[in-house]
């Protein structure tokens, strides 16, 4: 395995939002939003961390990961890592073979998606109609794609319950799922679709 998803949704476990677990720059990061942002932002180190140390053995507590101008999280001389919340879930992806993007958005909100896909992506050939899953599958790709700052060797679209979302690895095989829930890690039951 070159690569991991990581998945969490709705399952809270003790600790989740406590940005004591964070290292100083995450700290100094997650301070600077408010409300259900930092909440979820927080989520979302917090789940980097425990994948990490699921990964790559060890506790979450020690593992330095760094922050970036832009709030992106790194891992000194370890692998590239992406991370995506939307609603109640929390997905990361790390990458041992080069630069990685997630996205992940909760499909049951009520959007027009001809008129965002149209500002997005322009005119769908005539005869296609945007569906949430065409409209989300797209959108997800294209945030994953540019938070990895490349195509990619390899792109995933996958569904969890009313979430959608992509992945893009550098390496060429399908990245290994794993979902945390209340009483752990277990693999996911995440079906990944080849994306074009």
């Amino acid at each position: 395995m070159t690569a991991a998803l990581l998945f969490v949704s709705g399952a809270r476990v003790a600790g989740d939002d406590d940005e004591r677990g964070l290292g100083p720059g995450e700290r100094s990061y997650v301070a600077t939003l408010s409300g259900r942002r930092r909440v979820q932002s927080t989520r979302a180190r917090t789940l980097l961390r425990q994948g990490l140390a699921r990964v790559l053995g060890g506790r979450a507590a020690d593992l330095e990961v760094a922050v970036d101008a832009q709030g992106k999280p790194h891992i000194s001389n370890g692998p590239w890592v992406s991370l995506a919340h939307s609603g109640e879930a929390v997905a990361a992806l790390v990458d041992f073979d080069g630069p990685c993007g997630v996205d992940v958005e909760d499909a049951r909100a009520v959007r027009d998606f001809r008129a965002l896909a149209s500002a997005a992506f322009g005119a769908r050939p005539a005869g296609t109609d945007w569906t949430a899953r065409a409209f989300y599958d797209a959108w997800c790709l294209r945030e994953a794609r540019f938070k990895a700052g490349t195509v990619g060797a390899s792109a995933w679209t996958f569904q969890l319950g009313p979430f959608r979302g992509a992945a893009v690895t550098s390496g060429a095989g399908a990245p290994g799922c794993w979902s945390r829930t209340a009483r752990g890690w277990a693999a996911a039951e995440l079906a990944l679709t080849p994306a074009p």
